[in-house]
């Protein structure tokens, strides 16, 4: 049996909707970022100077983190689970390989996501679902106390990662600042 796109009326529209609200949301976000590339100049590049901070700025910016960044990204994220799940449980009822099938698409998701980030833009998307869809086919097949499992430990794995690498940050930012005022109090 040869492996073709869905039906029309197989398709689950509900998603297609949900799924077009977050990559326009995405986009929304990708926005202030292009602004902010075109913003700077090679003089602010040079000379470290940040931009102008004026209040609707920083309350469109924290707008634009709580209100698409946190909810579009992470819808985005879930839908790509699912499509997963949907992909992969359609595939095995038409009696096909669905490790290999999903495997060349992530590997073709892999290649775009590379020229497109090489070529267009530096923060896709694209070649990050590539390579952790993988991990998707390492619990395709387990037990849902195995899963919560292995979700609780990368939880807590990449927080404490997260938490030395803010509270590094934190410290080079403190370091620099004491510097930079040492510096002009000479």
């Amino acid at each position: 049996m040869k492996h073709q796109s869905i039906a029309e009326q197989d398709r689950i529209h509900t998603l297609d909707i949900i799924r077009g609200i977050a990559i326009l949301g995405i986009a929304m976000a990708n926005m202030m970022h292009f602004k902010t590339l075109a913003d700077l100049d090679m003089m602010t590049m040079i000379e470290g100077r940040g931009l102008p901070e004026a209040t609707l700025d920083a309350l469109s910016s924290l707008f634009i983190t709580f209100f698409v960044e946190g909810k579009f990204y992470p819808m985005f994220s879930l839908l790509f689970g699912l499509g997963f799940y949907i992909f992969y449980s359609r595939t095995l009822e038409k009696d096909l390989n669905a490790n290999r099938l999903f495997s060349r698409r992530l590997t073709f998701l892999i290649i775009i996501g590379l020229l497109h980030q090489f070529l267009f833009w530096h923060g896709d998307i694209l070649f990050t679902y590539g390579v952790t869809g993988f991990l998707l086919l390492l619990f395709i097949s387990r037990q849902p106390k195995t899963i919560l499992l292995w979700a609780t430990l990368m939880l807590a794995i990449s927080s404490f990662f997260y938490a030395i690498l803010t509270a590094g940050m934190g410290l080079l930012f403190g370091l620099g600042k004491e510097a930079m005022s040492s510096k002009y109090q000479s």
